[in-house]
């Protein structure tokens, strides 16, 4: 492994509570801690008393904080997606704000079409009436 993965790794552990970078340097080095969830799983099994100075009751303190952390990059993934969904939403709505029936709109909303799928059908009925008046 190259020094600037495991440079990576040791930056990405040192945003857990009370793991000094010592620690973490061993961590990666002499347990293989790759990412959070094998550095919560080296904790559930024990492993991290292998590092010195680190007992029983630091370990479990760094469980607890490595899962705190954990469970706060999955809230923030949790609020990115939905702000992404939010953003989609007022986009489609902004689109269905430019087609001027009131009517087509509240069918597009209902239909979750949006304006070039509409445009592709309209489209499409044109050519076969035009194809069948030949």
């Amino acid at each position: 492994m190259s020094a600037k993965t495991n440079k990576q790794k040791i930056e990405l552990l040192l945003n857990i509570s009370g793991l000094s970078e010592t620690h973490a340097k061993e961590a990666v080095e002499t347990l293989g801690v790759d990412s959070l969830d094998r550095f919560i799983e080296a904790g559930q099994k024990g492993d991290l008393q292998n590092i010195s100075g680190i007992g029983k009751k630091r370990e479990a303190s760094l469980l607890v904080a490595a899962l705190e952390f954990q469970a706060s990059l999955e809230s923030k993934s949790r609020t990115e997606t939905a702000k992404k969904k939010n953003d989609l939403s007022e986009k489609n709505k902004a689109e269905d704000s430019k087609v001027s029936s009131p009517n087509l709109q509240a069918r597009l909303r209902l239909e979750k079409v949006t304006l070039p799928k509409l445009a592709l059908r309209l489209f499409r009925k044109v050519v076969t009436k035009a194809l069948k008046n030949r």
